[in-house]
Parts: structure tokens; C-alpha cells; sequence
């Protein structure tokens, strides 16, 4: 009977010992914000991922007498041709030339050309009603035969969120409660010891 009182009791404490690091590992994550599940790696400060793009036309050649700042274009879709934003002037230039899609978030840009006349994207004739992805830097013509009035080129600029870090993802407090963790596991291993009678 003593021996089974014991192994109870040897069940007993391990059970506890199972529920009290339970109930720890929960209170750590209230208190820390994280569970000890996370491996460091994940937990290592990263840069908020809020991110954003500025995209803008900025005139090139005999262009930019006439234009001096550049067109920003936010999310959305943009349509341009002849008019006083681009200062275009050329009658062959419709005033619905291109129809560009904006998101600034992801900083995707599109062309679509939507006028009669032909328009060029880095040097290449742009078909017709299609629509064509925009890279950091292309050159962006809506007259393919008067290229000098009519050329902008493409700036996509990144706006990097400010890094946050949070004190839960910091090394100082993983270390801090990594450390809590072994001091307990110590304890309940003495305290198994101290009634190990099986």
C-alpha cells in the first residue's frame, strides 16, 4: 500500500508539474506576448511590412522646358494624353493616350494605349488596348514619332516603414525568458527528486 501511495504520489507530482508548466508557458505569453513554441529565428525583430511606393512621371528631353516638376500619380487609374498636367501640345497626341494603373502599395504599375496614334514603352511600339507591365526606370513615350516632346520617364521610389521593435521579439527578453524556463524546469526536477520514493 506504501509503495502504491508513493507511485501515486510520484503521479501526482508529475501531473502537477505538467499543469503548473502549462499554466506557465500561458502566463509567459500573456506577459510576453509570445509562446515559447516561437524558435528565436522567428521571433528576431523584422521591418514592418507597411511599405509604400511613390510612382511618378518626371518630362525628359525638350520636355522638361516645358514641364519643370513631375507628375505623381497615386493609386488608381490615370488617364493622360494632350493636356496642361503633361504639357504635351501636339495635336496628334490624344487627349485619352494612355491609361496607366497605379498601386502604390505593391508598386505595380500598367499601360494601357487607348489612343489612335502609336505610343512606345522603353523604345517598343505599345499595342493597342493591351495591357502592359511598367518597370523602375522605363521610358514611358506617348508619341512613338515625336519621342522628344512627348517622353517621361517612370520613377518607382519605396517609402520604407519605420523599424518597431517590439520588446516581446527583442534578444535581451528571449534571453530573459528562456532563462525563466530553465530555472523552472531546475525546480520541478528538484522537486521530483525530493519525493522520488518509487
Amino acid at each position: 500500500a506504501a509503495g502504491s501511495d508513493a507511485t501515486m504520489h510520484c503521479r501526482s507530482i508529475g501531473t502537477r508539474a505538467k499543469g503548473q508548466n502549462s499554466n506557465l508557458l500561458r502566463m509567459s505569453s500573456v506577459l510576453f506576448g509570445r509562446d515559447y513554441s516561437c524558435s528565436p529565428e522567428k521571433s528576431a525583430c523584422n521591418i514592418n511590412p507597411g511599405s509604400e511606393f511613390i510612382i511618378s512621371l518626371r518630362p525628359t528631353g525638350k520636355l522638361r522646358d516645358r514641364l519643370a516638376d513631375k507628375i505623381v500619380l497615386e493609386s488608381g487609374v490615370h488617364v493622360l494624353g494632350r493636356s496642361g498636367k503633361t504639357c504635351i501640345k501636339n495635336q496628334a497626341c490624344s487627349r485619352r493616350q494612355l491609361e496607366l494603373d497605379v498601386n502604390a502599395e505593391s508598386g505595380i504599375v500598367t499601360v494601357r494605349r487607348i489612343g489612335k496614334n502609336e505610343s512606345s514603352l522603353n523604345g517598343i511600339s505599345l499595342p493597342f488596348d493591351e495591357i502592359v507591365h511598367v518597370e523602375r526606370g522605363s521610358t514611358l513615350t506617348f508619341l512613338l514619332d515625336k519621342p522628344s516632346d512627348t517622353t517621361f520617364t517612370v520613377h518607382i521610389e519605396e517609402i520604407r516603414a519605420p523599424r518597431q521593435v517590439q520588446h516581446q521579439q527583442h534578444p535581451f527578453f528571449l534571453r530573459i525568458r528562456h532563462l525563466h524556463v530553465q530555472l523552472y524546469y531546475l525546480a520541478i526536477d528538484a522537486d521530483l527528486r525530493a519525493y522520488n520514493v518509487c
